[in-house]
């Protein structure tokens, strides 16, 4: 654990890591969010960088929220994800989200899914999110840079 500390006084704000992935983001205009469910809940990896994302980041950005789980579940890192991913990087999550659930036995090696009415409902969802990509980019030309002015919400 200390080690990892003593590591990260050798970067400047300006020259770690995150800088590179916060640029990625910064470009992008939609995400497609997976996490497995863990024990009942998201991943704590993918609730870490939501946190560590701001409004730069992810603000007014649609984001596909999808689970993965090896049995019937799936719901609960939604929901999770819901109540609390947004807090701070204003990033919208669709009304609608995907679970793969028996994901051990959904899709093919060879990426074929083998539930047709579930490979259609994949696309609908994909088609939304485009959908979404379009008429938001609309809302953060409209705000522009003043959503920097309220980044923590109320």
């Amino acid at each position: 654990m200390h080690h990892y500390y003593r590591c990260l006084a050798f970067y400047s704000a300006e020259s770690h890591p995150w800088q590179a992935i916060a640029q990625h983001l910064r470009e992008s205009e939609a995400f497609i969010l997976v996490t497995p469910e863990w024990h009942g809940m998201a991943t704590p990896a993918l609730k870490n960088f939501l946190l560590h994302c701001s409004v730069a980041e992810l603000g007014h950005k649609p984001a596909l929220l999808t689970s993965v789980s090896g049995s019937i579940n799936g719901v609960y890192p939604l929901c999770e994800l819901r109540m609390t991913g947004f807090k701070n990087n204003h990033v919208c999550f669709l009304p609608d989200h995907l679970i793969f659930r028996q994901g051990e036995n959904l899709i093919s090696r060879d990426l074929v899914c083998h539930d047709e009415a579930f490979g259609n409902r994949v696309n609908y969802t994909l088609k939304l999110l485009n959908a979404y990509t379009k008429a938001l980019k609309q809302v953060r030309e409209a705000i522009g840079e003043e959503s920097q002015n309220y980044s923590y919400g109320m």
